[in-house]
């Protein structure tokens, strides 16, 4: 099949991993644009060899589309947080596990990633009649 004058082509050189940028600092402020706000990103760019260089981006956003990215990062950090405080729930059951005496520490190593197989736990699944 040939590839027509507006088919996307893959390019034949691999992708370069670009530089890490991490934002030390941003602002928003009201523009003389009605309906606007500015929205400053300062970065750094951390290099392997510890220096860093700092540059700034400016956006020009409407704001109902900053409320949105607002909105967005608000829910990221929130689903973020949730995951974090059941890592750390995992993890001190796993070692109250291991610190019981008489525990199987082997049992505490493993991730039940499968549901119970036992015939009263497929049954409060509604997988085994009486």
């Amino acid at each position: 099949m040939a590839a027509g004058p507006n088919a996307k082509q893959k390019s034949t050189r691999g992708k370069r991993a670009g530089p890490k940028l991490w934002v030390a600092e941003w602002t928003i402020e009201q523009t003389t644009t009605p309906g606007h706000v500015n929205v400053s990103f300062c970065l750094l760019n951390k290099s392997d060899v510890g220096t860093s260089r700092s540059t700034t981006r400016h956006f020009l956003l409407r704001r109902d589309q900053a409320d949105q990215l607002i909105g967005e990062l608000k829910e990221a950090l929130a689903n973020a947080a949730a995951i974090e405080c059941v890592e750390k729930k995992t993890r001190s059951a796993k070692q109250k596990l291991i610190a019981q005496p008489g525990s199987n520490p082997n049992h505490a190593d493993v991730d039940d990633t499968e549901p119970p197989s036992d015939h009263f736990a497929l049954g409060v699944y509604g997988l085994v009649g009486n």
